[in-house]
């Protein structure tokens, strides 16, 4: 079973698809005085059940109807009409999002990939910006699919590779590489990812001092949105609670294992303090201290 709905979703789905069928032995049907066809009059009413389900569990029901009865086109027609506009709107974001993601269980690899790149870009993150609100439980259900779901996490992952300045750049990007690492199938690949991905962007940020030209080329512009990731990451653990239990692990880890770098070794101890050292180093104790 694709979807795994509580009790309540589930009777709902069930009674849902007894009366839809029940109704589709019919040709046309009666509503307020009017004479309707069944079968448009079921589409509509379930592509309305679509945009106004208001959790993940309620439109992983809905699509349980949908796919029974044969309706898969009417997701066809959910992208259309929201792919352009709805992950941009602020407020229709969480909501679309936790629906994105719910569709990944129900789309071939090529759409899947589309998918995954819309939301990623859907949250970017700007410098000085507090971190985006109502995020933390996409991010968490997303990690549940993956975990059930190998296909859904390995075309994760390989997104992550391919457009790793995109995903450093968004929110619900940057916090799924973290909470991937808690996927004990991707524990040691994704901290590997990150490990690297920091290491190259400090050395280009020790480069800067030499060639202070290159600061405002788009690396430097991603060195500057992840040093301002993790601020928000930290500050996210401190305030909430699902983050700490999804992410605080995983940046521990990582910051432990920056500071275990061949390059971080050089350090200089004055009066019992470190008075210099590889930057990167000095960025990781920091972010733990």
């Amino acid at each position: 079973m694709l979807f795994v709905l509580s009790e309540i979703e589930q009777r709902w789905s069930d009674i849902s698809l007894v009366l839809s069928k029940q109704l589709l032995k019919n040709e046309e049907i009666r509503k307020d005085d009017n004479i309707l066809k069944t079968m448009a009059y079921i589409r509509d009413l379930v592509y309305k059940w679509m945009n106004q389900a208001s959790t993940f569990e309620a439109f992983g029901a809905v699509l349980t109807v949908i796919r029974n009865l044969s309706m898969v086109d009417l997701i066809e027609k959910f992208f259309d009409e929201h792919s352009l506009n709805g992950l941009s709107d602020v407020e229709q974001r969480p909501s679309l999002t936790s629906k994105y993601i719910n569709l990944l269980l129900v789309v071939d690899s090529k759409r899947l990939l589309r998918i995954l790149r819309e939301m990623v870009s859907a949250w970017p993150k700007k410098l000085g910006i507090t971190s985006a609100r109502d995020l933390m439980s996409c991010v968490a259900e997303m990690v549940k699919l993956a975990r059930c779901h190998p296909n859904i996490g390995k075309a994760c992952v390989g997104f992550y590779k391919s457009d790793l300045g995109m995903v450093l750049s968004s929110e619900f990007g940057f916090l799924l590489m973290f909470a991937f690492c808690n996927i004990d199938r991707y524990k040691t690949l994704m901290m590997t990812e990150l490990t690297k991905a920091f290491q190259k962007l400090w050395n280009f940020k020790e480069s800067v001092h030499e060639f202070g030209w290159i600061e405002n080329s788009g690396v430097g512009n991603v060195v500057a949105i992840v040093e301002d990731q993790i601020t928000c990451l930290v500050q996210r653990l401190e305030e909430d609670v699902e983050a700490f239990e999804l992410l605080f692990e995983p940046t521990v880890l990582l910051l432990q294992s920056l500071l275990k770098l061949p390059s971080t070794r050089d350090i200089t101890i004055v009066d019992g303090r470190v008075a210099d050292g590889c930057p990167i180093w000095l960025f990781a104790s920091k972010v733990l201290v």
